[in-house]
Formats: C-alpha cells, structure tokens, sequence
C-alpha cells in the first residue's frame, strides 16, 4: 500500500494503531513499535480526525496517541489544521473553544465561525427540574415557533433538532412531541420501552 488514510483516527484503539502501522510499515513486525530508521513501505501514512471529538475510551479509543503524533505537541506527524466550521454559528463556535480550551489533552487549536454563512447563532440557557419538564418546554417552544414564523429546513420539513443524553430523555421528548402533534424522526424504537411494551401487551390482552 503505497498511499494509507486513516479517517476518524482519534478513535482508533491500540491494536487498529498496529494494523495501520504494520501495513504502512511506519511500526516494526518484530518489536511492534514505531521503526526507528525513518523508513516506511507508504509514500503517505495520513491520520484524519479531530481529537475534539473522541468519544470511544470507554471501548478501548486511544486518542493521545493520535494527539501524540502531531508535531504539534512534539511528534513526527505533519498536521494540517482545517480551522473553519461550516456547521455552526458565531456564537456556538466561540463558547465550544472555550470549553475545549479547559481540556489538558489535546492538539492545541481553535475552530473560526463561517459567519457570513451561518450567521452568529444563539445559546440559551434553561433551568428544569426533569427531563420530562425539559421535554415539555422543548415541544412548546417548537410548537410555538412553527406557528408564527414556520421554520423550515431546505427540504422543507421542520427545522429542529434535540440532543438527547439516555433513552430516558428521548422517550420523554418523544411523548410530548406527540401529544402536540409534531412529526419526527429518531433513532430510538419507542416501541421497545418497557412501559410502552407493557401498555400494548394490556392493550393485546383486552382486545383478545
């Protein structure tokens, strides 16, 4: 293999760094280690990823040593920076730099805003004392929105999103998006909640 890309490399664990490393002969077979003549079987050996986004440690993810080979913490990897973000406002883009900032480990670099594209954005905190009081608010807020100024994304289906952190969070969300009548898409099989299975089982009983 003469040309090697590895995509999402912060989250590869430690034998997918050998394998990568035994294929494009930048680690030695025998000690199993980075070769320490210089020489490789690949002309280019490129990592692509963002240690900022690493979320796999919890499986075996090794991303200080993706970090670690960056020359820019001292390692022998050439890194080329793509510093804009063409996803999120100005705003957003500001307040996550600041929060990643806090992190020790890490390739030291700050994304830009595409503000002519994506504007400045807008962060707003609120304060509530369940998931299911956060889920209700949500749905309102939504509710509200679509019907005085009809937000629609390109395709020209309502245009909002909601993070959920457990299945908890999302069922409730899902619960009250419902009730109002919103239509949505998830990832989640409500279906498989063990209060909504044994709603329908009832359900099945009274109808047999």
């Amino acid at each position: 293999f003469k040309v090697i890309l590895v995509d999402e490399a912060q989250d590869l664990n430690k034998l997918q760094h050998l394998l990568f490393g035994l294929l494009a002969g930048y680690c030695d077979a025998e000690t199993q280690q980075p070769r320490t003549d210089g020489k490789m079987i690949a002309e280019t050996y490129c990592f692509i990823g963002d240690d900022k986004q690493s979320i796999y440690e919890f499986r075996g993810a090794r991303p200080e040593v993706f970090i670690e080979n960056s020359d820019g913490v001292g390692g022998e990897f050439a890194t080329k920076y793509l510093k804009t973000n063409y996803r999120s406002g100005g705003a957003i883009v500001e307040a996550a730099n600041k929060l990643i900032a806090h992190n020790d480990k890490q390739i030291p670099m700050q994304c830009d805003a595409n503000v002519e594209r994506n504007g400045m954005g807008l962060i707003n905190n609120v304060v509530t004392p369940t998931h299911e009081a956060a889920a209700l608010y949500v749905a309102e807020q939504i509710e509200q929105l679509r019907e005085q100024i009809g937000l629609q994304g390109a395709d020209g289906k309502p245009n909002f999103g909601i993070g959920c952190r457990t299945h908890a969070e999302a069922l409730a969300y899902g619960v009250e998006l419902i009730k109002k009548g919103i239509p949505f898409r998830s990832k989640m099989n409500f279906f498989n909640d063990p209060t909504t299975k044994d709603l329908v089982n009832w359900l099945l009983l009274a109808n047999a």
